[in-house]
C-alpha cells in the first residue's frame, strides 16, 4: 500500500498548542456580534477604517530645509522671488565658510543644486527645482500667516497697521483707513 501515512495521535500539552494569533478587529466583531445585517455592515464600515488608516501618514512632511527656507522666506523683502531666496542662500553659504551656524553648505546656480547639512540625516543635496516647489510652499503659508494675523488683529477690536514713509525717509505708523 502506498500513499499516505497515517498521523498517531498525540496529547496535547502546553508547549504543543500553538499560541492563539492576535485578535483582527473584524475577527472580534465577528466573535462578538452575531451574525445579520447589522454586523456585515459593521464589518464594511471596520474593513473602509482600517484601508482608511492604512493610509494615514503617508507622503512627505515639511522637513528642516522647509522649515529653514520658510524662515528665509519671511527676513526677504518684498516681493519674495526665487532670485532673492537664492542670492540669500548664496550669503548663507558664505557665512558657513567664516565659521557661522548656517545649515547651507553650498549653492551652486551651474548644477543648480543646493547642498545643506541636515541634522538627521547628514549632508544632503536638493535640485532648484525641488527647492521651487519649497519656496512656493513657504510664500503661501507666510502669506496665510500674514492674513490671519490681521484678521486677528481686527477681531480683537485692534486698527491693523501699516508702515508709510514721508518724502524725508522717516517712517511712522499709521491706521490702514489714513490711506483710504
Amino acid at each position: 500500500m502506498g500513499g499516505k501515512r497515517r498521523r498517531r495521535w498525540s496529547p496535547s500539552t502546553s508547549a504543543t498548542v500553538a499560541k492563539k494569533p492576535p485578535a483582527t478587529p473584524t475577527g472580534t466583531l465577528v466573535r462578538h456580534i452575531p451574525a445579520g445585517p447589522a454586523r456585515d455592515e459593521l464589518l464594511g464600515l471596520v474593513r473602509v477604517g482600517i484601508k482608511f488608516q492604512e493610509q494615514q501618514h503617508v507622503g512627505r512632511r515639511p522637513g528642516f530645509l522647509h522649515h529653514y527656507i520658510t524662515g528665509l522666506v519671511s527676513g526677504l523683502e518684498a516681493p519674495a522671488t526665487f532670485e532673492r531666496l537664492i542670492v540669500a542662500l548664496e550669503l548663507a553659504a558664505a557665512r558657513r565658510n567664516g565659521a557661522s551656524e548656517t545649515p547651507i553648505e553650498q549653492c551652486s546656480r551651474s548644477f543648480e543644486l543646493l547642498t545643506y547639512h541636515d541634522p538627521k540625516r547628514g549632508r544632503q543635496q536638493v535640485t532648484f527645482g525641488r527647492l521651487r516647489n519649497i519656496f512656493t510652499e513657504a510664500k503661501r503659508e507666510n502669506s496665510r500667516l500674514a492674513l490671519s494675523r490681521e484678521s486677528g488683529s481686527i477681531e480683537c477690536g485692534q486698527a491693523a497697521h501699516s508702515t508709510t514713509s514721508d518724502p524725508k525717509g522717516d517712517t511712522s505708523w499709521a491706521p490702514l483707513w489714513t490711506k483710504l
